[in-house]
């Protein structure tokens, strides 16, 4: 059994979708770095594609100057992620959990639904017309280490 050991690390990248995969392998080399088993690593890089994948489509619709600031940490108990975009438009994450249980998708629209049903904690933080700060956590179990 490998306990984690508390490390931060960040990661700051442009507004389009052809960077998201540089979000996902520092994710990825993160949680690997840190000796968790393959399943966690994998539902954990899950959300947090899907978490930067919005914040570049929905969160800073056609500003490719803004950025996303990505943000790792870890401790013996927990992982956490924040993923900030640079345009603080309001948004309602309760209805759109809502309607993807009940609407047919053809492709995304999930994305909410996933992240509360894989994270222990989510929090959105908007500071309007600024940012907004997607923070989200997930305590660590015995199961969860490599």
């Amino acid at each position: 059994m490998t306990v984690p050991q508390s490390e931060i690390r960040k990661m700051t990248i442009p507004t389009r979708l052809e960077y998201s995969k540089d979000a996902r392998d520092f994710v990825q080399k993160f949680l690997e770095d840190h000796g968790l088993s393959m399943r966690t690593t994998m539902k954990l890089m899950l959300v947090a594609d899907e978490a930067v994948v919005n914040a570049i489509t929905h969160g800073v619709t056609g500003d490719e100057k803004s950025l996303i600031n990505i943000r790792c940490s870890i401790d013996p108990e927990r992982v956490e992620f924040k993923i900030t975009d640079q345009a603080g438009k309001k948004f309602d994450p309760d209805y759109f959990e809502r309607i993807a249980k009940v609407k047919q998708w053809n492709r995304g629209g999930r994305g909410i639904l996933l992240i509360n049903r894989i994270m222990d904690e989510v929090m959105y933080i908007t500071e309007r017309g600024k940012q907004t700060l997607l923070y989200m956590v997930k305590y660590l179990e015995e199961a969860d280490r490599a």
